[in-house]
């Protein structure tokens, strides 16, 4: 339908992210095995769990994402495989948990 488009298998999908037409983006693929690994694997439920207490609270998430990058926001609804989150420059995305390493509210300090 349009001439911007590109197939990505749903199985390599880590966000989905809103974006403006007019922004300038980069594309980056990250191979599995430059994924960071710990020693004990949250499970769906334990995201699901921090993210439905911090929406029914209202306190933004921070999520630890397993190629690098860290997300925060507001989160826009929970189920069992992802989290939708609003970032504060206003965009929307949904999170998939098989991407994620770590959750924590936003206001957690180690």
């Amino acid at each position: 339908k349009g001439n911007k488009r590109i197939e990505v298998k749903l199985e390599s999908l880590a966000i989905l992210e809103e974006l403006s037409g007019n922004d300038a983006f980069n594309l980056s693929l990250v191979p599995a095995d430059g994924f960071n690994l710990q020693q004990y694997t949250p499970s769906r439920r334990d995201y699901f769990s921090i993210c439905n207490k911090c929406y029914k609270q209202g306190v933004g998430i921070k999520i630890y994402m397993k190629y690098g990058q860290v997300l925060t926001g507001k989160t826009t609804g929970v189920n069992a495989c992802q989290v939708g989150v609003r970032t504060s420059n206003g965009n929307h995305m949904q999170v998939m948990f098989d991407w994620v390493s770590r959750i924590t509210s936003s206001d957690y300090a180690e």
